[in-house]
């Protein structure tokens, strides 16, 4: 029976929530030091005052520090320069824009206009402001809703552009870089992390669906083609459908901010994007099936009914087994994420509700019930005790199975019962972002 790996404690994230009087209050840090360097000011149309790499080569140098919280809807901010070419003139935060970008909307101000800075009274070469007022208005210069603003902000998507007179399109600028703290779970990261465990499990579905019918088409002599080209493909576009539910889930369901400006995407327990989730479902099976029955379907170790009936029906009974093993391992890894996401129960050593992916991974192979261990062990599970004994008599088990290369039973179980664990928590580590030591998990060294 499987136990989880244990990975390294993930460093502290910071919490979902964005909405004003928010009960799970929170904070987001932006902390970045500001440089010439970052400035690309000849990408400014028109180019003013910069080198041919368009930065300023100002010896100047900064420090920006912005701080949202999440229960006041204060944005408030430290930010530092010194030794300015030119005296000061504006202060701002530019976006949305990747660091090789320059751009001239502006998500908020500090310093809108030089008389600004002149009526604040800091030293304009060498000085620091610090500053505290409601996000909401800040934002309302950009033009855009506060919701937008925080989400550029919330991509890195912005820099603190410090202006001069001698550089007025920026002399130095920081670009945002976030840090966040605290992790509560909020009700839109909960959803969007169940949606994705059931967009993995439908997607593997599909493909796995796909496989199982190439070889039994293959076994029956009715396949049109290659067993390889058989599994690659996608006739009536229902893996396509299934890889087109995740994006749409994603984007309804994890990506941005909801009506009430807490993000999406969870903190922990999922990819930061739907392909991975989808790639980590197909590579699964085309894997497993491969670790099973050898890299290349087509070299003929794959029998038909016709001429090997023993064998054809050993290896599809395998299959059949080896897909309702994994299945399970997803089915139980799902029902442990949901209601520990929820605190209503978890595998024992986690935090409830969970509160990090430590917590989490602990559900892979979570079997409280011994379902897992009912079709996967591979000294109790149905595979060893019951498929192999009674579908596989007289069967040259190396040879039907050459991904293995083993000639007993006892070894043959072994091998699947690994190959299985293996790829299933390699799935499990990217289309959840978790850390599981596979190999301490399935007691083997995985591919």
């Amino acid at each position: 029976m499987r136990t989880p790996g244990y990975a390294a404690i993930v460093a502290a994230l910071v919490t979902c929530t964005l909405g004003l009087g928010s009960a799970q209050a929170g904070t987001y840090v932006w902390d970045m030091d500001a440089s010439e360097d970052q400035v690309n000011n000849c990408a400014v149309p028109p180019a003013v005052a910069c080198a041919g790499d368009g930065s300023t080569d100002s010896a100047a140098t900064g420090h920006a520090t912005l701080t949202y919280d999440t229960d006041t809807g204060a944005m408030s901010y430290t930010i530092d320069w010194a030794d300015l070419q030119g005296l000061l003139s504006a202060i701002h935060v530019h976006g949305p824009a990747t660091p090789a970008q320059s751009v001239t909307p502006h998500l908020f101000n500090i310093f809108t206009v030089e008389a600004d800075v002149i009526a604040s009274g800091v030293n304009r070469t060498t000085d620091t402001v610090m500053g505290s007022a409601d996000f909401a208005t800040l934002s309302a210069t950009s033009g855009l809703p506060r919701n937008a603003v925080l989400e550029h902000m919330l991509d890195d998507l912005g820099y603190v552009n410090i202006h001069s007179l001698d550089f007025p399109a920026g002399e130095i600028r920081a670009h945002l870089v976030l840090t966040l703290v605290d992790v509560p779970i909020t009700a839109s990261s909960e959803r969007c992390n169940n949606k994705l465990s059931r967009d993995l499990a439908r997607v593997t579905t599909k493909q796995g669906r796909q496989i199982d019918k190439c070889l039994r088409d293959h076994a029956k002599g009715k396949l049109v083609g290659t067993l390889e080209t058989c599994i690659a493909a996608d006739p009536g576009a229902k893996i396509a459908t299934a890889r087109g539910k995740t994006i749409l889930d994603f984007d309804k369901h994890c990506d941005g901010v909801d009506n009430g400006g807490v993000i999406k995407l969870p903190v922990f327990g999922a990819a930061s994007d739907p392909i991975t989730v989808n790639d980590a479902g197909i590579d699964k099976e085309l894997s497993l099936v491969h670790a099973i029955f050898g890299a290349d379907l087509n070299v003929g170790q794959m029998a038909t009914k016709a001429g090997d009936p023993d064998t054809a029906g050993c290896q599809l009974a395998v299959n059949k087994a080896v897909r309702k093993c994994q299945d399970t391992y997803l089915k139980w890894f799902g029902k442990c994420k949901k209601n520990g996401l929820k605190g209503t129960a978890g595998p024992g050593g986690a935090d409830l509700p969970f509160d990090d992916a430590t917590d989490l991974e602990l559900c892979v192979g979570n079997d409280p019930l011994l379902k897992i261990e009912r079709f996967c062990d591979d000294t109790v599970g149905r595979i060893a005790t019951q498929v192999l004994p009674r579908k596989c008599i007289g069967v040259d088990l190396a040879a039907s199975f050459p991904g293995c290369g083993v000639g007993t039973e006892a070894a043959l179980a072994t091998c699947l019962d690994d190959a299985t664990a293996c790829h299933v928590c390699t799935a499990l580590n990217a289309a959840n972002d978790l850390s599981v030591d596979c190999d301490t998990f399935a007691g083997t060294v995985c591919p």
